[in-house]
Order: C-alpha cells, then sequence, then structure tokens
C-alpha cells in the first residue's frame, strides 16, 4: 500500500473522536447489566405475585369442578324420575298396580349402576322396589296384602336375568309412613331428603323422590331414588389439587358429608353409627376453618354464594375458597377447598435462586466476550477502510476497459468484509469482459434479426391459413373501429360487392355492414358499446334485413398484456331459431292442456329436481307460478328436511323398482287457508322413454278432502250406532242379530247369577224428588257397572232398585263364580262408601246361585239380552232370604269358591217353591301365604 495513502488515517481530527472498540464495548456491557439487574428483579417479584395469584385461582377452579360434579351426580336421578313421573303422568306407566313394574325397575338398576334403591308407592300403600346389595347382586322389594291391619314387605332374590328366586327376609312396612313419601308429597314436587345412614350397611345416603298426580290432581303414587355418598368422597380424593391441598363438603349444621382425606364421615359408637361434626373432626385444619368462619358469621347458614378466606396454619399461608351449593330440590352443602401458599412458595425460591446466580455468570461472561468480540471486529474494519480506498485510487489511475491489468484486493479474515472484497475484484473483471463480449456479440445479433424476420413472415401465413379454415365469418377491427382483417367465410355470409373489398382494410369502416341490419341504428349503437369496454368479452343477436339471424361474438384482441382492437365472429343461426320457435308454440300448447287438467301434476328427473308441474299443483303447493319449481327440489318446498328426504327416498324407490303406485289415499301435511285438513289420492309413475330407461317420475295428485269427509261422517254414525247398540246387548248377540233377524236363545250348563236390591229404597224414594232419586240410582249403578267392567261380567238388566249380573254368559268361562263373588264383595264395600259419601241410609242385600240357564234375544222391538230358568228363580231367591249387608250362595255356588274365599255355613232355610236348601254367607277372599 502506498505510504501516501495510510497518513489518511492519521488526520489530527482523528485524535479528538472515540475509538470503535470503545463504541463496540462500553454499550454492550451497560446493557447486558441493566438486562440482568432487571431480569432477576422482576423474577423475584413475579414468585411473590404468582403465588398470590395462582393459589386463589386454583382454590377456585377446583369449586367449579366439585360443583359441576355435584350437581350432574344429583341430576342423573332426578332426570330418571322426571321421566318416569311424565311416562305414569302419560298413562304408560300403571302406578296403580305396582305388581308388573319389577322388570322395569331391575332394567334401570342394571342401566344406572350408581343408583342404591329404586322403588316407588302407591296411596293404597301398595310398594315396589329393586336394590343393589354388592356390585351386583340385586334384590327386589315387594308388599304383601293380608287381611291383618299391619302392612308388610318381602324382599327377595333375583337372578342375573332378573327372575324373582327364594324369599330371603320379611317385615313389616308401611311406604305412607315413610318421610321420603310423606315429604314429596307435602311439597308437590321432586325433593332431597336430609342425609341418613342406611341401616343394612354403615354408610351415608340421600333419597329423592318426586309425587305422580292423575289428570283430576288426585295423587297416583310416589316414586323414589336411594343415592349413596361415598362416591363424592371418592372423588374428592382422585382430585389433583396440589401437594398438601385438601376438599370438603359440609352440612350448614357442620356435619362432615365428605372429604378428600382417610378420614370417615362418621364414627362408630355403643349406640350405634353416628355421624362427625366438622369441630369434631381429626383434621386439625377442617376445625381451624369451622372456628374461624364461626367467628365471621353467627351461622354456617348466614354463608352466601362464594366466600374466600386466608388462614395462618403451620406457618404458612392457606388460601380457603368457600362455596354454598344449594338447589331447588332442597340440596344445601359448603364446599370448602383448601390450598397451602407454601406448595408453590418452595419452587419459586428455588427458581429465584437460579435466576440470579446465572444472572451474575452471564454478565461475567458477557463483559469478556464483548472485549475480545470489539477487539476481533476492529481488526478488519480497518483494513476494509484500506482495501476500499486503494480500489478507488486503481480505479481512477487505470483504464479497465482497455484491457490493462488490474491487481486484486486482499481479502480480510472477517467473512462478510472478505466477501466484499471478494466482490470489488470481481466487478472489476467483470468489466473489462463486457467490453470484450459486447464486441464480439454485435455479428451474432444481425444473423439473429435475419432469422426472426423469415420466422415472422412464416408465421403470418400459418395464421392467415387458420382465419380462413374457421367455419364462422371473422372481422377483426382495430381500438378506431376500423377494419384490420376479415376471412372469406365473413365476406360469403355478407356478400360483399368489389367495390368494399376493393376499400384498404384501414380505411374500411362499419357503416356498411349496418346498411344489411333491420336496425341500422341499434346495430352502431351496440358496436361502439363494445368500445367502452375493451377489456370484456360480450354476445349479441343480429337481425338482418333478409330474415336470418346471425350471432356475433366480441373478444379483446391482445398483443401481449396490450389490447389493439377487437374479433368479431359470426355465425348463422337462421334455422336454430325457427326450430326453437315452433318448440317454444308447442311447449305453449303442452302448457295449457297441463293446466286444463282438473288433477296436480308434477313431474321430476331422475335427481328428484322438479321440471314442471302444471298450475293446480303450484296453487296447492302455495307456488307463485308452475315456472317457479323449476330446479327446485322437495328440501326447497318441504320446511321439514327429514320430511322432504322421506318423500325423496319413496320416489326414488319408484324409478329404481319401475313399478307404478296407484291411488294411494294420504293426507296433506299443511292444512287450506281455512285449516281444514286437505285428502289426495297420490298416483306416481316412472317415465320412461323410447328405450325403455326410466329418466324421471310422474306425479298425479287428485284432491278427495270431500269424498273423504263424507266417508268420516259415515264411518262416526256407524260408530255411534255400534256404541249405542253395545250398550243395549253384548258384542257377541249384537254381531249375531246384524247377521240374522230370528230369535237368539242359547243354553248354557253352568252360569253364576247374582241379585242385589236395595233395602228401603222405596221408603227412601218417597222422601226424594224424583231428578234426585234418579241421580242416585245413577250413581250406585255407574259404580257396578264399572265393577262389570273389571270383573269381565255381563249386566243382564236393573228392575227398579234391583241390578242383576251373570257370569259365563256369552261366553263361557271357568271362573265365572269367583268374578261374580269378588264383585259382590266390592258391591257391598262400595255401597258403604257411598252411604258415607251421600249420607243416604243405603244398605244392600245379595244373593248368588250357580246353574244352568237358557239366554238369548226375543221379539221384534226394544231388544233385551235376557236369562231364563231354575237357576235366575233360585239366585233372586237367595237375594229375597239374604240380610241386609250380606252375601247368601247356594251350596252348588259354594262348591267352586270354597277353595279362595272365606264362607261361612248358615244353614238349611225354606225357600219358596224349593224347599229346605243349604246355604252360605260370602265374606272374604282366603289369604295367600307366601312360600
Amino acid at each position: 500500500m502506498p505510504a501516501h495513502l495510510r497518513h489518511v488515517y492519521k488526520s489530527p481530527r482523528d485524535r479528538h473522536q472515540l475509538s470503535l472498540k470503545i463504541l463496540l464495548i462500553v454499550p454492550f456491557v451497560t446493557q447486558v447489566i441493566a438486562a440482568v439487574g432487571i431480569t432477576g428483579w422482576l423474577s423475584v417479584q413475579n414468585g411473590r405475585e404468582a403465588t398470590q395469584e395462582l393459589a386463589p385461582q386454583i382454590g377456585k377452579e377446583v369449586t367449579n369442578t366439585i360443583e359441576t360434579h355435584v350437581q350432574g351426580y344429583f341430576a342423573a336421578p332426578l332426570e330418571i324420575l322426571q321421566a318416569y313421573g311424565s311416562t305414569a303422568q302419560s298413562g304408560n306407566l300403571a302406578l296403580e298396580n305396582l305388581e308388573n313394574l319389577d322388570k322395569l325397575f331391575w332394567q334401570q338398576m342394571r342401566q344406572a349402576s350408581n343408583l342404591s334403591f329404586f322403588y316407588a308407592a302407591n296411596p293404597q300403600g301398595q310398594f315396589l322396589g329393586v336394590e343393589r346389595r354388592g356390585e351386583k347382586d340385586l334384590v327386589l322389594h315387594r308388599s304383601l296384602f293380608s287381611a291383618s291391619a299391619l302392612a308388610r314387605k318381602a324382599v327377595y332374590r333375583l337372578d342375573p336375568n332378573g327372575k324373582v328366586l327364594d324369599q330371603i327376609q320379611a317385615d313389616i312396612y308401611d311406604p305412607r309412613d315413610r318421610p321420603w313419601y310423606k315429604e314429596s308429597v307435602k311439597a308437590g314436587q321432586a325433593v332431597w331428603s336430609p342425609i341418613y345412614l342406611f341401616v343394612s350397611r354403615p354408610i351415608l345416603g340421600i333419597t329423592a323422590s318426586v309425587p305422580v298426580y292423575g289428570d283430576s290432581g288426585n295423587l297416583r303414587g310416589v316414586l323414589a331414588i336411594d343415592l349413596t355418598l361415598s362416591q363424592i368422597g371418592d372423588f374428592l380424593r382422585q382430585l389433583k389439587i396440589s401437594k398438601t391441598g385438601q376438599a370438603f363438603i359440609l352440612e350448614p349444621s357442620g356435619e362432615i358429608v365428605a372429604t378428600s382425606t382417610s378420614e370417615s364421615p362418621f364414627i362408630s359408637t355403643p349406640q350405634g353409627q353416628k355421624r362427625i361434626h366438622a369441630l369434631q373432626s381429626q383434621n386439625p385444619l377442617l376445625q381451624l376453618i369451622v372456628q374461624n368462619l364461626q367467628q365471621r358469621y353467627r351461622s354456617l347458614t348466614d354463608i352466601q354464594n362464594h366466600q374466600q378466606i386466608q388462614i395462618q396454619w403451620e406457618g404458612a399461608t392457606q388460601y380457603v375458597q368457600i362455596t354454598r351449593f344449594r338447589n331447588a330440590q332442597g340440596l344445601d352443602w359448603l364446599l370448602i377447598v383448601t390450598v397451602s401458599e407454601q406448595d408453590f412458595r418452595d419452587r419459586i425460591n428455588i427458581n429465584t435462586r437460579n435466576t440470579i446466580v446465572l444472572c451474575a455468570l452471564a454478565l461475567v461472561f458477557a463483559s469478556l466476550t464483548g472485549f475480545y468480540t470489539s477487539k476481533w471486529i476492529a481488526k478488519p474494519v480497518e483494513k476494509l477502510i484500506e482495501a476500499s480506498h486503494l480500489l478507488a485510487t486503481l480505479s481512477a489511475s487505470a483504464d479497465l476497459a482497455s484491457g490493462q491489468p488490474y491487481h486484486p484486493i486482499e481479502t480480510a479474515n472477517v467473512r462478510e468484509l472478505s466477501i466484499l472484497a471478494e466482490s470489488f475484484n470481481q466487478m472489476a473483471k467483470q468489466l473489462q469482459a463486457s467490453f470484450t463480449a459486447l464486441a464480439q456479440s454485435k455479428d451474432e445479433l444481425e444473423d439473429r434479426v435475419e432469422q426472426r424476420t423469415a420466422d415472422l413472415e412464416e408465421l403470418l401465413s400459418l395464421q392467415r391459413a387458420t382465419l380462413e379454415s374457421i367455419a364462422d365469418g371473422i372481422l377483426a377491427v382495430d381500438q378506431l373501429g376500423r377494419i384490420t382483417s376479415y376471412n372469406q367465410q365473413f365476406v360469403d355470409m355478407f356478400a360483399l360487392s368489389e367495390d368494399i373489398l376493393s376499400i384498404p382494410n384501414y380505411s374500411l369502416r362499419l357503416e356498411f355492414l349496418a346498411e344489411q341490419m333491420l336496425d341500422s341504428q341499434d346495430f352502431m349503437q351496440r358496436s361502439q358499446t363494445f368500445y367502452s369496454h375493451p377489456e370484456s368479452e360480450s354476445y349479441d343477436l343480429l337481425s338482418l334485413i333478409d330474415g336470418r339471424v346471425l350471432e356475433r361474438y366480441s373478444r379483446p384482441q391482445k398483443l401481449g398484456a396490450q389490447i389493439i382492437g377487437r374479433v368479431w365472429s359470426f355465425q348463422d343461426i337462421t334455422a336454430r331459431v325457427k326450430a326453437e320457435q315452433a318448440l317454444e308454440e308447442q311447449k305453449t300448447y303442452l302448457r295449457l292442456i297441463i293446466d286444463s287438467i282438473p288433477q296436480q301434476i308434477f313431474w321430476k328427473d331422475t335427481n328428484l329436481v322438479f321440471r314442471g308441474c302444471n298450475r293446480n299443483w303450484a296453487m296447492y303447493a302455495q307456488i307463485d307460478n308452475p315456472e317457479s319449481v323449476v330446479g327446485k327440489t322437495d328440501y326447497d318446498l318441504v320446511p321439514n328436511p327429514q320430511l322432504a328426504n322421506t318423500f325423496r327416498m319413496h320416489d326414488q324407490k319408484i324409478m329404481e323398482s319401475n313399478i307404478p303406485e296407484m291411488h294411494v289415499i294420504q293426507k296433506k301435511i299443511n292444512p287450506d287457508k281455512q285449516g281444514q285438513s286437505i285428502w289426495l289420492d297420490i298416483s306416481k309413475l316412472p317415465i320412461i322413454d323410447a328405450e325403455g330407461k326410466t329418466i324421471g317420475i310422474l306425479g298425479v295428485l287428485d284432491d278427495i278432502t270431500q269424498r273423504k269427509l263424507a266417508e268420516e261422517a259415515l264411518y262416526a254414525e256407524q260408530e255411534k250406532s255400534e256404541r249405542l247398540l253395545l250398550n243395549i246387548l253384548p258384542k257377541l248377540i249384537a254381531d249375531r242379530l246384524k247377521q240374522s233377524h230370528g230369535v237368539i236363545a242359547d243354553s248354557f250348563e253352568s252360569v253364576t247369577v247374582l241379585f242385589a236390591d236395595l233395602v228401603s229404597f222405596t221408603r227412601m224414594s218417597s222422601e226424594l224428588s224424583p231428578q234426585d232419586l234418579v241421580d242416585l240410582l245413577n250413581l250406585i249403578f255407574s259404580n257396578f257397572d264399572t265393577l262389570c267392567e273389571i270383573y269381565g261380567l255381563e249386566k243382564i238388566k236393573t228392575i227398579g232398585d234391583a241390578y242383576m249380573v251373570a257370569g259365563g254368559i256369552p261366553l263361557p268361562r271357568a271362573n265365572h263364580a269367583e268374578a261374580i263373588a269378588a264383585m259382590a264383595l266390592d258391591m257391598v264395600n262400595k255401597v258403604d262408601e257411598l252411604r258415607i259419601s251421600t249420607g243416604k241410609p243405603l244398605q244392600i242385600r245379595v244373593g248368588i246361585h250357580t246353574g244352568a240357564v237358557i239366554a238369548g234375544v226375543i221379539g221384534t222391538q226394544k231388544f233385551i239380552y235376557d236369562l231364563w230358568g231354575d237357576t235366575v228363580n233360585v239366585a233372586s231367591r237367595m237375594e229375597s232370604h239374604s240380610e241386609v249387608g250380606k252375601i247368601q250362595v247356594t251350596a252348588e255356588t259354594y262348591q267352586l269358591l270354597k277353595h279362595k274365599f272365606d264362607l261361612v255355613e248358615r244353614g238349611a232355610i225354606e225357600v219358596k217353591g224349593k224347599g229346605k236348601m243349604q246355604t252360605y254367607w260370602l265374606t272374604g277372599k282366603k289369604s295367600i301365604t307366601p312360600n
């Protein structure tokens, strides 16, 4: 390097400026010291703030988790009870007879493994339930009925299929006296019982019960479910709160419900199992929390919603989250979660110490690194300055373009500076090479121009040949509207004369085409409009004075990205236009025919897309016009997507089978404007083309609402006549009378006949008005008619205040005497009830006899089904010789009843026309003793 260049770097001005090394070291080290100090201070502060924010937040999250679990755990039984209650209220679950529900309860217990006991009771004292004993064993509880005044129930083992095995337990039990029954009836809605200890095993439990009422507001029964609370304790123990965090559930009274510790919520005492109060707990933290709450509040019941407190325990702050959990069914608990600040401070303190040590090490390392790095960077920078001055001097003193030799700059020991030096060297070499190559490429460029000119002429010839081979007439116009080129098809299409063709292209304009148009002014306006949007494509139709119709397509003509004009293509479509006009006339005629058809018609293609309909179908479908339906599907016309899918599947099936579906009577979904239902006669046929291929489906709908209304009116009258006839005669006899009008008389070998008479009713009738007398008789005999229906007996007639019933006719049955006896007992009880409810001195006398009778219908008017024979007379004598409030039966009836009913021998009595007869008093049913 020349000596005179080195003096540039040691001028007097440089002595008063800062060194590059100092500028690199001092700011770098200062920034490191500031960053390390701030980082250490923030680490300590963030550790403290994180502890104070994280511990309460964890307490809230754990409390929310516990509250969600408890709500879900107690919501499931209520949902089950509400579901069964709704089923019972709708009449699909008979709570009046619980014996038939054992299978249903057993299936529910198998499905819901968290239930302990599912049971029900009705106002008659009947009880049924299925209980879980152990993990898989289920037992059945069922009421036992006996003559005893004490209600009893028995417990039976069940096999895995729900079949009743042997009895394992029996005790006195009346569900109507139980708290769960009384509380739910009192509340009139679903309620939870207080927490209690199960009798069968030492575990806390709770009962949910819901009453079920009939339509008239009468109580039909109560459904209940027992839940164990041990599962809540298991859930608390599996929660991951923190290292020493704990969770508790208490009642407002302070008694423990569940904890996350191993402590049991009850203890054993000489008097039995006893629940633990929180102040008596072995957990000192729980005791401390409850004592603190009692100091803050007069009672735990005063705690509202969410509370958070801090207490000191074992030298650390405990964050305590307290939540009041209540629901509409009576649950009221306190959810308590504790999180210790120490669980987080230990780890944070360790991390803080590690941060401070690492910051100190980083400070030492950064200072040493900054010193050596600045020294290493400064040295190549000085070399780079010398190299740049050297390059400038050489560029001024040596002519690089003349081929003079160039001495390259030495590279530095820094990668970026080395790249910069090499770039200077390469630029100088490339500059020398460029001047040399420029002279050599001049000759090559001239040869290329000659070759490109020959290629261009060949391309123009090829383009012209292509333009002439196109079937359409082609016309090219520049941006000023001047014609630049056209093909022979264009000349022939417009029959251009020699005078026009002799005009040079750029002098020829569009006016000569306007002369052949039907509306020359409109043609010129549309043609000029194309140039206001040169980048767009367009299409229009041209009508010529000779009657032809042409299609014109207009597209921009581009040279690279620049638009230089437009290209028009013309096509004669006269024949196609005439064909379309003829087709449109046929469609119009066909539309008139279809719209004149009185039925509703529509048709779809194979994709079940509507292709048309007549005006009647459009009107019924509430569509503006038939054309609006084209392109739509059932999903567009039917609001219910499920119903639309059903229609489509049905139409698809008809097309696939190619089998028409004719005259299907259906009720339309939507009524008419007056709200009246519409009935349709629907026929659907696959549409088949000439080749036998299915191309769609045709639907024909006929409105038969008036015919349907007439049929329904006729059917209603027939139903009314049928009900009236069945109120007079048994169905079997009525059916026979419909088929033949002769006398009906049938002989029966064994029939039981009952006569009942209201004692002293003649005297009572003289004290009542005619209306009151008839109302009283109607009340009594309506109850007797209901008993006839219950026991499947045949009411024969009423004679004044006497009532006659027969069993075993018109259809013979084996247990006719048992049914008559059961009804007689219920009749006596019913009269006793009516005597109390009406305040009238009502009493009844009943007589029963079994034997052969003749039954039938005689006469031609006012038919009545009646009995004849000695059996009827004897039954009447049994009633007249009976006593008030008693049921007298003959020896024949006694033989049929003695095994299932309680009968007391009266002895032989004198019967008019029969002499001495042995008779018995019917007193009740025999008690069934369980095996």
